[in-house]
């Protein structure tokens, strides 16, 4: 009976020191650390906001992802100007939201003053209590500078 006492805590014991081994072992292996994210704005020269005035660069430019969200703007206010905003129905162009705008699209250069944004885009009509309606517009606008942008439906 002693014998089996015996072996049952020189096995708890060699358990025990196994555990504090391995736990500092691994301790040991893989230490703890910690890490910061600090974030730090970055100006990048030459991309400008049409809107803001650059000092970074002589000329400013805006991205070609700004010229199309201004392209599409465009043509939502030329489709309800002409009372165009049609899909089994006329609708305000507060009913119309833009579902998807097409990766498709192309900024062309014509001149120093003038440029070209051609593309395409989805547009959803919903009025309350109706069913909804979709549509596809493919586009150009030109912008000259001093001039209205001119809209056209391909």
């Amino acid at each position: 009976m002693k014998t089996e006492s015996n072996k049952l805590g020189l096995f708890l014991t060699i358990a025990i020191i196994a555990v504090l081994f391995g736990g500092l072992a691994t301790f040991a292996l893989f230490p703890r650390t910690t890490t910061e994210t600090v974030e730090v704005p970055v100006e990048v020269p030459g991309i400008c906001d049409v809107s803001e005035v650059c000092e970074a660069c002589e000329t400013c430019e805006a991205t070609p992802f700004t010229m199309l969200d201004d392209a599409v703007d465009e043509l939502l206010f030329y489709l309800d100007d002409e009372d165009m905003l049609e899909c089994d129905g006329e609708y305000n162009l507060d009913e119309v939201t833009v579902s998807k705008v097409y990766d498709e699209f192309k900024v062309k250069y014509l001149d120093d003053d003038e440029y070209l944004v051609t593309g395409s885009v989805k547009l959803n009509f919903k009025e309350d209590g109706e069913k909804r309606c979709r549509d596809t517009f493919d586009f150009k606008v030109l912008y000259e500078d001093g001039e209205d942008a001119e809209v056209t439906l391909i």
